[in-house]
């Protein structure tokens, strides 16, 4: 007898026991177990003979435990308590109710107001989620959702290859130019990307966003310039502190222009323009909280 078999026959003898407990009438025990009567009495029988000992007295009308089966009966109604909270506790993971789950971000996407909603709204309609959050860098998310590291990320796109995952769009957000504030008085707006022909360009490392990096050098050379790549930022939100800084211009998501407001000025590309999306991505076959994720993503784009 294999193990799987034993532990689904103990819980059988559990079941037939408890309700025999709770009845003390093979006929009604049967009834609810939705079998019939001589098999269930058997059951009970193997059950005493297992234990080495009678657990019920049978009456003329009835049953009645005996002293072993009543202390039985006791640690029973615990196991029975017990098997319940577990089958439940499953239930909810499989539906997506309870559970954990880890999810990736995109570093310039802690700043989006809108995502932070979404995730707030998860958080709310799913408390018993636990959510396990992280950053890195678009390319390391999904390399890692590839991996079976994180359940599901989100990631700064366009993004080259996605074949075999599940993309969800959840924005778009145009790009803007983070420039000194010295040169915009000076100049006034900038709205054509050609005005930073001259200028020197810090960029985040293309590794860690490649076609979105590419982009960026495209828009400026539809615009008739090769960018004066000066600096390189660790990530796209750390290219503002260089900004302030004096060391050049950035061209930067929408979202993260409120960092270091004054010591920064920022001005909407027109000429070319230029946005960037955010996406929810996951492996086929996700977990059900992942499931309920990417549902409420949907949700909200349809009500927008």
């Amino acid at each position: 007898m294999n193990e799987a078999y034993k532990k689904y026959t103990v819980a059988r003898y559990f079941r037939y026991f408890d309700a025999a407990a709770r009845h003390l009438n093979l006929t009604r025990a049967a009834a609810e177990l939705g079998i019939a009567q001589p098999p269930f009495s058997q059951q009970l029988r193997k059950l005493e003979e297992l234990i080495g000992v009678p657990l019920f007295e049978r009456l003329p009308r009835g049953l009645r435990l005996t002293e072993a089966g009543a202390a039985f009966a006791e640690e029973t109604q615990r196991i029975m308590a017990l098997l319940g909270r577990a089958s439940e506790k499953a239930r909810q993971v499989g539906l997506g109710l309870e559970g954990k789950m880890t999810v990736g971000f995109c570093n310039s996407t802690v700043f989006l107001q809108p995502l932070a909603d979404l995730i707030r709204h998860y958080r709310e309609l799913y408390p018993r989620v636990h959510f396990d959050p992280s950053e890195a860098s678009t390319t390391e998310l999904v390399e890692q959702v590839r991996a079976a590291q994180l359940d599901a990320a989100v990631i700064r796109l366009p993004y080259g290859d996605l074949q075999g995952l599940c993309v969800h769009p959840i924005l778009v957000e145009s790009m803007w130019v983070a420039a000194p504030p010295a040169w915009s008085k000076a100049n006034g707006e900038l709205g054509d990307l050609a005005q930073l022909a001259e200028q020197p360009l810090i960029l985040f490392p293309r590794r860690t966003g490649p076609e979105l990096f590419d982009a960026i050098l495209e828009a400026c050379r539809s615009r008739g310039f090769e960018p004066r790549l000066t600096q390189s930022s660790s990530q796209i939100a750390s290219a503002i502190n260089l900004v302030a800084g004096g060391f050049g211009w950035a061209i930067v998501p929408q979202s993260i222009c409120d960092i270091h407001r004054g010591a920064v000025a920022y001005h909407p590309l027109t000429q070319p323009l230029l946005e960037s999306g955010i996406a929810l991505i996951y492996e086929g076959a996700p977990l059900p909280a992942v499931e309920r994720l990417a549902a409420l993503v949907e949700a909200r784009k349809a009500s927008a």
